[in-house]
């Protein structure tokens, strides 16, 4: 509870509203609410070893009325839907792994769309954009390279900053990504508005890259840039290594590219030196992303080894976030960024839009930053 909220001193529920008393301010305790963990759960819901028990209950414009695992779901409209009825009576989801696949029903008219993160790469837009309706729309979805700092050769700062300068990020950006995404820059998207920090600017400089290698000594074996076997159905990133494999060899680091199923237990296992995945914000607020991947004790920097260490930068993030004056809080974060951005333990190479496509027959279709079509909105066209 207090990872969710925050230190809560009471709960209560009185005159129709909720009241929460926290012992310390919580900046983004709405978002907080919002996220997926403050869904409302019957106790009922559960049997004694905490699985879940039968059918979600809730109270959206769609019932769950089938679900096979990895393959499909089926939804029917909920008649007793609190706003407007829902103009389809059946929604069916489907899960097509593929992205040639995903294209293939589309234009087969096996699908009316294809609506998830990733479901059409950057390359396929301008090829079904004749004949289909493609939405783009920013999202907070962002391609971050993570350097393992906990080991040679990234423990040398010298050596972050040399692949830093490496990477054309516009090259990344406007030609493998397809015109879908913008140069990465400071390490928040700039979706994120006056929070994200607006001066950093990312140099492409390969001359100086190998003037630090140089300076600092090649590493003696090859760096492993390692991607998701999963990532590479949503986003061109077995091209994208390659293009970072190539210039991190011109700037005299030798380097090879691995791709897994399980990143995770290689990560934890510290077996990979660079590694190139997107992440997002579910709830909106940019404290989810310091907290949860960068503070000293984060989960994802301990466990994965990140090895980033800095008690300013703690303190930083621990001060927004019981800053409710948005003035200083924005002031905080462009500093935490301004640190993170010569620290480097993760850098942004490109903030990616996120195209999706339905065919002419499917209206209202639209998608939040954090790429969510809401499906009580969709409605055919006549």
């Amino acid at each position: 509870m207090e990872v969710a909220y925050g230190k809560l001193g009471d709960v209560r529920a009185e005159g129709g509203k909720v009241t929460f008393v926290l012992e310390r301010p919580v900046a983004d305790l709405p978002s907080r609410l919002a996220g997926f963990y403050s869904m409302i759960q019957s106790p009922k819901a559960f049997t004694p070893s905490g699985d879940f028990a039968g059918k979600p209950v809730g109270t959206g414009p769609y019932t769950l009325v089938n679900w096979v695992k990895g393959q499909r779901a089926e939804l029917a409209a909920n008649p007793h839907y609190y706003d407007a009825a829902p103009a389809y009576k059946k929604i069916v989801i489907r899960v097509i792994p593929d992205a040639n696949a995903r294209v293939a029903a589309l234009r087969a008219g096996e699908v009316d769309g294809l609506i998830d993160k990733g479901a059409l790469l950057p390359g396929q837009v301008a090829a079904v954009a004749d004949g289909f309706r493609v939405v783009r729309s920013p999202s907070v979805l962002t391609h971050y390279l993570t350097f393992n700092a906990s080991r040679e050769p990234f423990s040398d700062p010298r050596l972050r900053e040399a692949a830093d300068l490496a990477i054309d990020r516009q090259a990344i950006a406007g030609k493998l990504l397809a015109g879908t995404a913008t140069a990465g820059a400071g390490f928040l998207s700039p979706v994120f508005g006056d929070l994200a920090e607006p001066g950093p600017t990312v140099r492409y400089d390969p001359g100086k890259a190998r003037e630090l290698v140089t300076a600092a000594g090649a590493p003696a074996k090859p760096v492993s840039i390692l991607i998701s076997s999963a990532e590479t159905g949503q986003f061109p990133y077995t091209d994208i290594a390659e293009v970072l494999r190539a210039a991190l060899e011109q700037a005299g680091l030798p380097a090879k590219v691995t791709v897994a199923e399980a990143t995770k237990s290689v990560m934890e296992a510290g077996d990979y030196d660079l590694f190139l995945s997107a992440y997002s914000v579910p709830n909106g607020d940019a404290d989810y992303l310091f907290r949860r991947f960068l503070r000293s004790d984060a989960s994802w920097n301990v466990e994965r080894r990140l090895g980033y260490r800095n008690p300013e930068f703690d303190d930083l993030i621990d001060q927004a976030a019981a800053q409710t004056d948005p003035a200083r809080r924005r002031d905080l974060y462009h500093r935490v960024q301004r640190l993170l951005a010569a620290d480097r333990p993760m850098i942004p190479l490109a903030y990616q839009d996120n195209p999706i496509v339905t065919t002419s027959k499917v209206g209202g279709v639209a998608q939040s930053v954090a790429y969510v079509v809401d499906l009580g909105k969709l409605a055919p066209l006549r």
